[in-house]
C-alpha cells in the first residue's frame, strides 16, 4: 500500500532512466517503475555497430534496436543512445573487474551520457 512517500513499496520514489532493449521484458519494467511511484526521465539504449543486426553478445540484446526511437517517440520520452564498442571478455568469471574495451564498459558509459542530459537521475 502507498505510505504516503509516493512510491508503492515505501521509499522515496526516485528519477530513473529505463534501459530498453527493444524486448517485452525491459517495456514492462518502465511499467513497473511507474508503478511503483518512479519518474521514468528517459531511456537508453545500446545499439549495434552500424550494418549488424544482431551481434553476438553475453551482455545485451539487439534484435529490435531499430524500434528504440519508435518506443522512445510512442512513450513521449527521450532516448539516448550509444553504440556497442566493446567485445565480451572474462566469459568464464564470475566477477568482473573493469576493463577497457569490454562490452560492460559501453554501458557504464551509456550511464553516464544519461547524467550528462539529465542530471537529477538517481537510478
Amino acid at each position: 500500500l502507498k505510505d504516503g512517500s509516493g512510491s508503492l513499496h515505501g521509499g522515496a520514489a526516485m528519477r530513473v532512466v529505463g534501459l530498453v532493449s527493444g524486448g517485452k521484458d525491459s517495456i514492462w519494467n518502465l511499467h513497473y517503475c511507474r508503478h511503483f511511484g518512479h519518474e521514468v526521465v528517459c531511456i537508453a539504449n545500446l545499439a549495434p555497430p552500424s550494418g549488424v543486426d544482431e551481434l553476438d553478445s553475453y551482455m545485451y540484446q539487439t534484435v529490435g534496436w531499430d524500434l528504440i526511437k519508435d518506443i522512445s517517440d510512442a512513450l513521449g520520452l527521450p532516448l539516448v543512445r550509444r553504440t556497442i564498442s566493446g567485445v565480451p571478455m572474462e566469459t568464464s568469471s564470475q566477477s568482473y573487474t573493469p576493463q577497457e574495451g569490454d562490452e560492460v564498459e559501453d554501458l557504464k558509459l551509456l550511464l553516464q551520457d544519461a547524467l550528462k542530459e539529465h542530471p537529477g537521475l538517481e537510478a
